[in-house]
């Protein structure tokens, strides 16, 4: 049995380098190539560690029969040719290692783990006449230049991907809803593709909401009535704001945002045992609460102050409860 291994290729490169394209399978190449890893090799190392949980979740993903198109990008370091011009195709030897790996580590690893053949057929792009300062500076290249979706994106992105009465489906519908409706304290405030000063993107939106609507109250009503609830919650808001402080702008900053939000199930609460119903005014009634909580004091986005505000503006409404007269109430 023959160790020679060839596969149609064409040549993309120049005088000084070339740069064969061709599809090889991912078993076929695992064995012919060697990944020269920083932290094994001092000296002429430069890829990163291999993530063996993010090998495996591209295995699945092949499995599920999605396909990853980007090329693994190698370097052919031996002076041997391996292009037939005539044929247009490469040859190589599988039982030596010399292909290096400058990009797509854990897509070869993962899709030599496939069990689905088909998945395993990898486009490839193999450089030769490489130094290895070319070689470091390409894959610096690819992933410096790389840049991820922006998190808030994301989210705007599963619209086309949520099923129907999700969770991510409502909230993304909301999201619409109260930045375009004119009863909205939200209209206009709402952004869905990055993040600006002033306004709530998706990233605060999805950590206020996604709580609120999986709480027991939320469940028992349908899409009108949980957006109708959280209006009246953040007009109320809105309203008190504005007896505070003259103006609304705390409620479109991310950490008041997620920190009323997170407090909703107790202010939710008391407005039900209080007042029997989910009104504007009955939120503001409870929401009087905000007065007494030092808002101010809360300063920063990070977690510890979304909490302790969330927990300052908790302790000012059940301490306003208890001044409440049920009896004068309904």
């Amino acid at each position: 049995m023959s160790n020679e291994f060839t596969a149609q290729a064409i040549d993309i490169g120049n005088n000084e380098v070339h740069c064969y394209v061709t599809v090889i399978d991912a078993g076929t190449l695992r064995k012919c190539c060697t990944v020269s890893r920083a932290c094994d090799d001092k000296e002429t190392g430069y890829q990163r560690h291999i993530d063996k949980n993010r090998s495996k979740q591209i295995t699945r993903y092949l499995d599920e029969g999605k396909i990853i198109p980007g090329a693994i990008i190698l370097s052919y370091r031996d002076d041997r040719k391996i292009f037939d011009e005539e044929n247009r195709s490469i040859t190589f030897d599988t039982r030596q290692q010399e292909f290096f790996v400058i990009d797509g580590q854990h897509r070869l690893f993962g899709a030599s783990e496939t069990e689905t053949p088909e998945k395993r057929m990898l486009p490839v792009c193999i450089f030769t006449g490489l130094e290895l300062k070319q070689e470091v500076q390409y894959f610096l290249d690819i992933n410096s230049t790389q840049k991820g979706v922006p998190a808030t994106l994301r989210i705007e992105l599963t619209k086309f991907l949520v099923d129907l009465d999700d969770i991510d489906q409502t909230r993304l519908k909301l999201f619409k809803d109260l930045n375009s409706e004119p009863d909205s304290p939200l209209k206009g405030r709402l952004i869905d593709t990055h993040s600006a000063p002033g306004k709530i993107s998706h990233v605060p939106f999805k950590n206020a909401l996604d709580g609120v609507l999986a709480s027991e109250l939320m469940e028992t009503l349908d899409y009108d009535q949980k957006k109708k609830v959280i209006k009246n919650f953040i007009n109320a808001t809105s309203d008190v704001l504005f007896e505070i402080n003259g103006d609304n702008k705390k409620l479109f900053t991310s950490a008041f945002f997620q920190a009323i939000w997170k407090s909703f199930d107790e202010i939710a609460q008391k407005t039900s045992l209080y007042k029997k119903n989910y009104k504007q005014e009955s939120f503001s009634e409870i929401l009087q609460a905000l007065k007494y909580a030092e808002l101010d004091r809360y300063e920063g986005s990070n977690e510890k102050t979304i909490n302790d505000l969330s927990k300052a503006i908790n302790i000012r409404v059940k301490e306003l409860s208890i001044g409440l007269d049920k009896d004068d109430l309904f």
